[in-house]
């Protein structure tokens, strides 16, 4: 899009893909690279670390703090789809569907492509979705992707 043109509402310009490096987050990442593809967006991956007395402690038998080693994963994730797809990396620290929803705002993003691990029942309700909250608390429309391998006990 050059200067010239106007962005309209339906363009898919930036899209947020927040990851806990699980399984279900690294499929989330893979379909939104896929849609960069399509649309020729750029991605911003993040990871959100949950406050903790030690997040800046060093990891035992390394010289790399947490944030250093995710700083690090998420280095490696961002290569994966070559140049054709610009991949951005960025960590925060806080509540991660709070941090995911802040951030969209604040890069503009026109699409969260978020993982969903399927959690059903009494652990759902127990231990919450971060997918579910940040649906309800974003400004952009969010896109929950579930690993096909992922069993949600609906047999």
């Amino acid at each position: 899009m050059n200067h010239t043109e106007k962005k309209r509402s339906s363009d898919i310009l930036k899209i947020l893909c927040p990851t806990d490096f699980s399984d279900s987050a690294r499929y989330a990442f893979q379909t939104a690279v896929m849609m960069a593809e399509r649309f020729n967006a750029s991605i911003e991956l993040f990871h959100v670390i949950e406050p903790s007395a030690y997040v800046s402690d060093r990891i035992e038998d390394s010289e790399k703090t947490y944030q250093e080693t995710v700083r690090d994963k998420l280095a490696v994730l961002a290569e994966v789809p070559g140049p054709q797809v610009p991949v951005a990396v960025e960590i925060a620290t806080g509540i991660p569907y709070m941090e995911i929803t802040r951030r969209a705002s604040e890069i503009g993003a026109d699409l969260i492509v978020i993982g969903t691990h399927g959690r059903t029942g009494i652990r759902h309700l127990l231990i919450g979705s971060v997918a579910e909250k940040v649906v309800r608390a974003a400004a952009c429309p969010v896109l929950t992707v579930r690993h096909p391998d992922l069993d949600v006990g609906l047999n």
